[in-house]
C-alpha cells in the first residue's frame, strides 16, 4: 500500500466512513497510519540528504496529500472537534511548512509559490498546533526576508516530525 492510498483509507477514517470496531478493519487503519506518519517523517527527515528531484518528487507528493485531505476542512463536526481529521490535517501541513520554509529562495518555494501565496496556503492549512507554529514563525521570517539560522530551521524540523508524532499516537489511539 502506498502512501496515497493510505491516506484514502485515513481520509474515510477521519470522516467516519470506516469502522475500527472489527479486528481487520483495525489492523487496516493501523497499516495506513504507519505508512502514511513514516513517509511524511522520512520527507522530513531526509531533506538534507535527498537529491533536488527527490525533493521536488516529495513536495509534489506532500501537496497531493494536502489535496486529498482537504475535504476534511474545517475539522469541527457538531459544535465538536473531529480529532482525527484535525491530526491528519496538521500532520500533512506540517510537511508542507517545512518544505516552504527549506525550499523559499527569497522569490519562490520550489514548487513555485511566491511569498503571499505560501501565506495564503498557510491560512488555508489550518495549522493550529503548537509545535507547527513554531515552524510557522520560522516560515514567516523566511518569507520577510529575515535571515534564519540553522538552529531555527532545526527547531522547526523537531517541531514537525513532534507533530507527525503526536498524530501517529492519536490516530492509533483512535483506532
Amino acid at each position: 500500500m502506498g502512501a496515497l492510498d493510505a491516506l484514502t483509507i485515513l481520509v474515510e477514517f477521519a470522516r467516519g466512513l470506516i469502522s475500527s470496531r472489527h479486528a481487520a478493519e483495525q489492523a487496516r487503519i493501523r497499516r495506513a497510519v504507519d505508512e502514511v506518519t513514516s513517509t511524511v517523517e522520512r520527507m522530513i527527515t531526509e531533506y538534507d540528504t535527498a537529491s533536488l528531484s527527490q525533493r521536488q518528487l516529495w513536495q509534489a507528493e506532500l501537496r497531493s496529500m494536502y489535496e486529498r485531505i482537504s475535504i476534511l476542512i474545517p475539522v469541527p463536526i457538531h459544535e465538536a472537534n473531529n480529532q482525527r481529521a484535525d491530526m491528519l490535517v496538521n500532520m500533512i501541513a506540517a510537511g508542507r511548512v517545512y518544505y516552504w520554509l527549506r525550499t523559499f529562495d527569497g522569490d519562490h518555494t520550489l514548487e513555485g509559490l511566491t511569498a503571499e501565496e505560501v501565506r495564503r496556503e498557510i491560512a488555508r492549512a489550518g495549522v493550529t498546533r503548537s509545535w507547527s507554529a513554531s515552524a510557522l514563525m520560522v516560515l514567516e521570517h523566511t518569507l520577510q526576508g529575515v535571515p534564519v539560522t540553522d538552529r531555527a530551521i532545526r527547531l522547526a524540523k523537531e517541531r514537525c516530525i513532534q507533530m507527525i508524532g503526536t498524530a501517529k499516537v492519536q490516530l492509533l489511539a483512535f483506532s
